[in-house]
């Protein structure tokens, strides 16, 4: 930044500077055990990813005890599905992903809000805080919503990318609190919450509601950004930078 700013409350921190790279290559992050992370329930699935070529069929997110029970991937390195083996996979396709921006390797906010037992036209999918449209692979049946522990990055394929904030509600979030989510105002702990800020080590702590369920890092490394001031730093007694 080249103005200033003034805390009024609270302090200044770096910590959402932090994140994981993942490389392509046995990188990902998995939770000890397969205990429920969400179970034949409405869900909300949201994170932050950055990248450019993710790689064609790449988990982003998959439940740990088997991918077919719950993937969120790159189909075709061009789209975003969200795939169960019980007969329904949808998301963005090519088109969809080059409109909102998604692998242009810049930072973007994901969500996707998922109706158990629903159709097609019950699911939806955010990319900052803006509703996309969905296209179908398979609705052969009405969704299954389960994640039995979590990978991230990889088993069913090792993605390319970057990742924070990962966080599951287990409800759907309406549109007014999708776009709250991205531009965080939404003052609401999700069940489960890896915020991948821990800048080194190889725990990842889970800070929802829910009993902890800690991710451990598997060869995938953190970027520790900084933040840039141009011009003099002073800190003022009332807190003005």
């Amino acid at each position: 930044t080249d103005g200033t700013f003034t805390v009024t409350q609270g302090k200044v921190e770096g910590l959402a500077l932090s994140h994981l790279t993942f490389d392509g290559s046995n990188d990902m992050l998995e939770t000890a055990n397969f205990t429920d992370i969400v179970h034949n329930e409405d869900a909300t699935i949201a994170f932050w990813m950055k990248g450019a070529s993710i790689g064609s069929g790449k988990t982003i997110i998959e439940s740990r005890n088997n991918a077919n029970e719950g993937l969120i991937y790159t189909r075709l390195g061009t789209e975003l599905r969200y795939y169960t083996s019980a007969g329904f996979e949808f998301g963005l396709d090519a088109s969809e992903v080059t409109a909102c921006g998604l692998y242009n390797d810049e930072w973007h906010h994901v969500a996707f809000v998922l109706d158990h037992g629903g159709g097609l036209a019950d699911q939806k999918i955010y990319v900052d805080g803006v509703s996309r449209t969905l296209t179908a692979i398979s609705t052969s049946v009405n969704l299954s919503v389960n994640f039995a522990g979590l990978s991230i990055g990889g088993n069913f394929g090792y993605a390319n990318f970057e990742l924070r904030d990962v966080r599951f509600y287990d409800y759907k979030k309406s549109a007014e609190q999708a776009a709250s989510m991205y531009s965080n105002t939404l003052p609401v702990t999700p069940k489960h919450w890896w915020k991948m800020d821990e800048g080194s080590g190889t725990a990842v702590e889970d800070y929802g509601t829910a009993t902890d369920q800690d991710l451990t890092v598997v060869g995938a490394t953190y970027v520790n950004g900084t933040l840039d001031l141009d011009g003099i730093l002073a800190i003022a007694a009332n807190g003005t930078l």
